[in-house]
Order: structure tokens, then sequence, then C-alpha cells
């Protein structure tokens, strides 16, 4: 899953408190001490701090997006900004921290953060994941 920079935050920013984020896995995965990322299938721990260096820029050559130039990061921590209606009945969500001090890029047009820390916090209720849906 590639991260495409969004026009107006091309330059990293810095956490000044904790961001609440989600991330998305399959079913199966509800009922374990462990949560498997949907689309890299990476295994995090549920409470525990992943770290990575700072997330990188690169520019995408331009055939792979209609022709046009796009900065794209390819690692990092993917997370939702917030839950929206487009997931499906089969995907279960986990709230997740960007911690304080960590280094993240934001794209508010495709809901998405990268960021070079994230904590698996806990997973959510088809409950909470509705109400979140329906007042975001």
């Amino acid at each position: 899953m590639c991260f495409i920079l969004h026009h107006k935050f091309m330059n990293p920013l810095y956490t000044e408190k904790d961001i609440i984020c989600y991330k998305s896995s399959e079913i199966s995965e509800r009922f374990r001490k462990t949560f498997k990322s949907e689309w890299k299938v990476f295994k995090y721990e549920l409470g525990k701090l992943y770290k990575t260096k700072q997330p990188l820029r690169k520019e995408c050559p331009p055939s792979l997006y209609y022709g046009i130039a796009k900065h794209i990061i390819e690692k990092g921590f993917h997370s939702f900004i917030e839950i929206i209606r487009f997931r499906s009945d089969g995907v279960r969500f986990v709230e997740c921290v960007i911690p304080k001090g960590s280094v993240y890029y934001k794209n508010p047009d495709r809901n998405e953060y990268v960021s070079n820390q994230i904590i698996i916090k806990r997973y959510l209720s088809k409950k909470e994941t509705f109400k979140l849906m329906y007042t975001a």
C-alpha cells in the first residue's frame, strides 16, 4: 500500500499530543491478543509501541498515476484518520495511537496517515465501529 502525499501536506508533521487513528483487520483476528493488518499482513501485539525510521518520500513515475508524477511513501505505519462507510462487514477495526513526538504525514482526501510510530490499542466492537462511521 502506497501513501500518496497530499499537495497541502508535503512536509512531515510532528505530533504534539497522541493522535487517535484506526487500522482494519480481517474478522478472524477479533478475539486474539494480536492484530494482523489487512493490507501488509503485518502482525502487531496490542499495546506494544512499534517504531520505524522516519517515513521517506519518493517520486513515483508519472506513468503509474495517469501521467502525473506523485510523491509517495511506501514505508511507515499506515492508518485511517476516521472510520468511513466504504468498509465491508468482513472487516474489523482497531483503535490505534500515533504517539506524541512521532513524525507523520496526512492525506485528508484519502482519509490516511502514515507515521514512524504506532500503538495498536484495542479492537472496536461492531457497535463502536457503527457509531464512529455515522458520527464522523
